[in-house]
């Protein structure tokens, strides 16, 4: 989860994002994260829809994004 990602950052130039199924509720709890948090730790967010295909939302897009299904 989220927890893991952040204690396995150790390189500020790298690029970090977490998976999650690309439904209502976990849409729902990735827009609860402050996009303060998100932006400053550059998290990327994948959306992995049940035919396998993946949406990937940026840290600099804000929490409406992130509740839109694609």
């Amino acid at each position: 989860g989220i927890g893991q990602l952040v204690q396995g950052m150790t390189n500020p130039d790298s690029r970090h994002g977490l998976a999650v199924p690309d439904t209502p509720a976990f849409r729902a709890q990735v827009a609860k994260m402050s996009a303060w948090v998100v932006q400053r730790l550059g998290i990327h967010w994948l959306f992995v829809s049940a035919d396998g295909s993946v949406h990937v939302v940026a840290p600099n897009c804000p929490a409406k994004t992130r509740l839109d299904d694609h």
